[in-house]
């Protein structure tokens, strides 16, 4: 008898559709499992999410966490394109009039005029020495065009500031050297050149002679002090402050507390916290439900807040003393107009309010963030756990699989042997009637 192509074929059953079934029913462990570990990787990125506001927060905190933060100035010239000027942490408030009577310029030197700058070649048996400041390098120059010396100089491994052009002008070509920084201590000066070499800057000084200081940059400072410098860049007149100087002119330069960027920082203090707040609120009701790590945040960050602990140096004790208060909402708010009398009445008690190691609330609460996103800390424990229960479920859920392709194999062995019996059995039955149909028709005969 011809072997059974298909499952399904001998009996008439649905053989395929039935282990499909069956199987279904099999795996309904494995969707468990399935439901589990989606539910534990939601989890995990819950906890991703709450992590990120924690940073967030400490970030907030770190930047009132130390005096330095709060030095912050805003400085103003009263005409930035006669003065810029930029002020750091360790500027002090002051108003100041500054006259810029010229700006520091680079030193420029022409030679006499040649007929070409590229055919004539000069004789000279020894070197050209250029010195800049203090620092000199010499370039070959015998049987060297116009052209061919100014590469020389300009490729010179020890060429340590001035660089080399050809000026082509209505008398013919010239050698032109300019310093690559500006003032008198960038002086050019040149020895055994083949060619007379003339400085092109204006005697600025009127002693009719130009010397290396008619370079520098002159300012007179609150119209006593007279202040010369080689760069236009000055950061060590004023502690702390950085002018610019970009033309001759007279200014006012006003350095003062930038109150608006500390309240600004303050500002994102309170924001971060609510911030988080609301990420503690959103996972509460969702997939952190009933987890008691919001609670232990929370617990932790209210402990800080809420505490009134007598300060190094700060006559507060409280951040809603200065304007910071938590609402029946549990948002924080900041009242800008309390916040600014209190800095103008004892600034530095604000500051330390903030910012005293181990006692100011931002460097406590700093403490607690970092104590929270740390490896072996709060969260990183809880996302260790649920990824070892992820694991545990991947293994479960192997060896699950490898039962029930065994189980399929069987099911299917199963029903293969039925469905052979079945045809078997139901071309026995064809066999027997047609043989009984033979035996009738002969007794009619």
């Amino acid at each position: 008898m011809a072997g059974i192509q298909a499952p399904g074929i001998g009996s008439g059953l649905d053989i395929n559709g039935i282990v499909s079934k069956l199987m279904e029913l099999e795996r309904q462990p494995i969707r468990q499992l399935d439901r589990k570990e989606s539910t534990i990787n939601n989890q995990i990125s819950a906890y991703g999410q709450l992590k990120s506001k924690v940073a967030d927060f400490q970030t907030a905190m770190a930047n009132l966490g130390t005096a330095d933060k709060f030095r912050i100035y805003a400085a103003n010239s009263t005409d930035e394109d006669i003065l810029g000027i930029t002020a750091s942490k360790d500027a002090a408030k002051g108003v100041f009039s500054v006259e810029v009577k010229r700006i520091a310029e680079n030193h420029k030197l022409a030679s006499e005029a040649q007929i070409d700058s590229d055919s004539t070649r000069f004789n000279s048996a020894s070197p050209m020495t250029i010195q800049v400041g203090d620092n000199s390098f010499d370039v070959a120059v015998d049987g060297k065009t116009l052209q061919e010396i100014r590469d020389e100089i300009n490729k010179a491994t020890d060429n340590k500031g001035v660089t080399a052009s050809i000026l082509h002008d209505d008398q013919g070509y010239r050698l032109l050297l300019t310093g690559n920084e500006t003032g008198s201590k960038n002086f050019v000066q040149l020895n055994n050149s083949p060619f007379a070499m003339n400085t092109i800057n204006e005697d600025r000084d009127g002693s009719s002679t130009f010397e290396a200081a008619d370079l520098d940059a002159v300012m007179l400072f609150e119209n006593n002090f007279t202040v010369t410098r080689s760069s236009n860049s000055v950061s060590d007149l004023i502690d702390g402050v950085t002018l610019d100087i970009k033309k001759p002119g007279s200014v006012v330069i006003d350095i003062n507390r930038d109150d608006e960027a500390i309240k600004e920082n303050v500002q994102a203090f309170a924001d971060a916290f609510n911030a988080l707040k609301d990420e503690i609120k959103n996972q509460r009701q969702g997939q952190l439900e009933a987890d008691s790590t919001l609670s232990s945040i929370e617990s932790r960050m209210l402990s800080v807040l809420n505490s009134g602990n007598s300060i190094t140096d700060s006559s507060f004790n409280f951040l809603s003393e200065v304007g910071l208060a938590v609402d029946k909402e549990g948002q924080m708010k900041l009242d800008s107009g309390l916040f600014t009398k209190q800095m103008n009445a004892d600034f530095s008690s604000v500051v330390n309010l903030f910012s005293v190691k181990d006692e100011g609330f931002a460097s406590r609460l700093e403490s607690v963030a970092k104590s929270i996103l740390e490896s072996d800390g709060l969260i990183d424990g809880r996302e260790d756990g649920l990824k070892k229960r992820l694991d545990r479920i991947s293994d479960r859920k192997i060896q699950m699989e490898a039962r029930l392709e065994s189980t399929e194999r069987r099911l299917r062995k199963q029903f293969a042997a039925m469905d052979s019996f079945v045809a078997q059995m139901n071309s026995t039955g064809s066999y027997l009637t047609q043989q009984l149909s033979l035996i009738g028709n002969i007794g009619k005969k």
